[in-house]
Parts: C-alpha cells; sequence; structure tokens
C-alpha cells in the first residue's frame, strides 16, 4: 500500500496520505511532512516519541498533529 503521494500545486505543498485506519494515515501524513523537511531515507531514527492530541474532526486531528510535529522539528527537537 502507498503511503502518501504529492499533488503538484504551484505555490504550495500537497500531498494525500493513506492508512489502514486513522493513526496510520497519521503516521503516514507525518513521514510525508518530513519527506519535504529532509532526505528520510538518509535519517537514522535514534529516539522514537509518542504525540497525543485530541480534536472534534479528523480534519482537526490531521491539522493539530501536524502542527505539533512540525513544531518539534523546529525547536531542535527533531533534527
Amino acid at each position: 500500500m502507498q503511503k502518501y503521494r504529492f499533488f503538484d500545486f504551484t505555490s504550495d505543498i500537497m500531498f494525500e496520505a493513506y492508512g489502514k485506519d486513522q493513526k496510520e494515515m497519521l503516521e503516514n501524513a507525518a513521514e510525508a511532512l518530513f519527506s519535504i523537511i529532509c532526505d528520510i531515507k538518509k535519517v537514522e531514527p535514534n529516539e522514537s516519541m509518542e504525540i497525543e492530541v485530541t480534536s472534534i474532526s479528523i480534519e482537526e486531528l490531521l491539522y493539530r498533529s501536524e502542527e505539533h510535529t512540525s513544531e518539534l522539528q523546529s525547536h531542535s527537537f527533531i533534527s
């Protein structure tokens, strides 16, 4: 199963993430986001981190998850 795919878009980056359930879809969306930031094939994981986010809709859950993941990266928790 494909994890995610990118769309051609002029002024922004768009992707669609897939998964057998919401948890896997959110994990794949986070991977898609980080594949934009860095070459994930060259990154070796040395730490695992769980992120807990609550929301009232799947759209908000995706937004909050990606926002939190981006904050971790920008604050150098993930380098």
